[in-house]
């Protein structure tokens, strides 16, 4: 079969890669969701807490496409997960903005009051049978000068319970303060943090794996030990580093070689270039 240079850079462009933790975390939204299901009153919700760089943002992404290709065709316009990035300045009417933008409302119509305005989220919510919101960068309600995180929160879990949706916010270790803010939330938030990984914790050689097994056959091997050694110094364990320099080296190997004749020693090249591109000349980078 001949090798087509600009259908591999698409799929290498589309890498999603798997691991242990990823399962624990994907199982756990999975139970928030049937929790909600059947308790009509107040659901159970999640803080997703992780340094940056460690991948949350990837995780919950392919969560919310995995979980809503799974309903295609099931009911029209069911849409059971929501991915919502928060908004920079936080407000209410902004959150409200932006829930109504993720749900298809592109254009939010005009509410006269914030009231007005939750109430045609709601609906929203309703009308698309939602059965999780996953706030991302949960970090910009703390920022807010006009709102509290105790209002924010409550204004939030209150909107979970009349939609009967589960709540996901996803921020760095500061918004751990968040549950601990008020004994309220800290019965409804559980807490689960996302790490980095370990180069000795199988979830590492796992997800090189994964990604090695979108691609057949694979021009080179992520979880040779020359090769998973390097990108774990280059990388640090944070998915957010990892995977842009897999994906920039073998764009550049590709580009300039024959995809047959790629070896070890030309991606090994590739990966340090690909970390010059990611973050420049500055020597401290090189880990």
């Amino acid at each position: 079969m001949t090798f087509d240079p600009a259908e591999f850079l698409d799929k290498i462009g589309r890498f999603q890669g798997e691991y242990p933790q990823q399962k624990l975390m994907y199982d756990r939204m999975d139970a928030l969701r049937w929790s909600s299901r059947i308790n009509e009153t107040s659901p159970q919700n999640m803080l997703l807490i992780g340094e940056s760089g460690v991948g949350k943002t990837h995780l919950v992404r392919k969560y919310v496409l995995d979980s809503n290709a799974e309903h295609a065709g099931t009911q029209e316009g069911q849409l059971p997960v929501v991915y919502v990035q928060l908004p920079l300045p936080f407000s209410m009417r902004n959150l409200y903005h932006s829930i109504q933008e993720s749900l298809g409302n592109a254009v939010p119509e005009v509410a006269r009051s914030t009231v007005d305005l939750q109430r045609r989220t709601l609906a929203l919510l309703e009308t698309r049978n939602v059965e999780m919101v996953i706030f991302d960068e949960a970090h910009h309600i703390g920022m807010s000068r006009n709102v509290s995180i105790t209002q924010a929160l409550e204004s939030m879990i209150h909107l979970g319970n009349m939609a009967n949706a589960a709540l996901v916010l996803v921020g760095p270790e500061e918004i751990r303060t968040m549950q601990q803010h008020d004994m309220r939330f800290f019965r409804r938030f559980s807490l689960s943090e996302l790490r980095r990984f370990e180069f000795v914790d199988g979830d590492y050689i796992a997800f090189l794996r994964s990604i090695e097994a979108q691609i057949t056959p694979f021009p080179v091997s992520l979880s040779d030990t020359q090769i998973s050694t390097l990108l774990y110094k280059l990388s640090q364990g944070l998915i957010g580093i990892l995977m842009p320099l897999i994906q920039f080296a073998l764009r550049k190997v590709v580009l300039e070689n024959s995809f047959e004749r790629i070896d070890v020693p030309q991606f090994v090249d590739a990966l340090f270039e690909a970390q010059k591109m990611l973050f420049g000349d500055d020597e401290q980078l090189t880990w």
